[in-house]
């Protein structure tokens, strides 16, 4: 969350910061439901929140998809077989 508000901050002015600000926020509401062991708590948050902003939701999951992909590809050992 705290990546994301700095990248928001030098983004200043661009049609995406209002965005990344709304994940940065539901990112800290998140992390704050389960750092207090609440997990079934921050499950129906996030089932509210998908019901309310279906499509924002499913961008959200699809952009982290993509991207956890990447990371996972790009940190993977790399083996030479020759």
């Amino acid at each position: 969350a705290k990546a994301l508000r700095f990248t928001a901050q030098q983004l200043e002015g661009n049609f995406s910061v209002p965005l990344i600000a709304k994940v940065a926020s539901q990112l800290e509401r998140a992390s704050e439901l389960l750092g207090h062991g609440e997990v079934r708590d921050a499950a129906e948050s996030v089932e509210r929140f998908a019901r309310r902003e279906p499509l924002f939701f499913l961008g959200s999951a699809l952009v982290l998809g993509f991207g956890s992909a990447r990371f996972l590809k790009s940190s993977a050992r790399r083996t030479d077989d020759s």
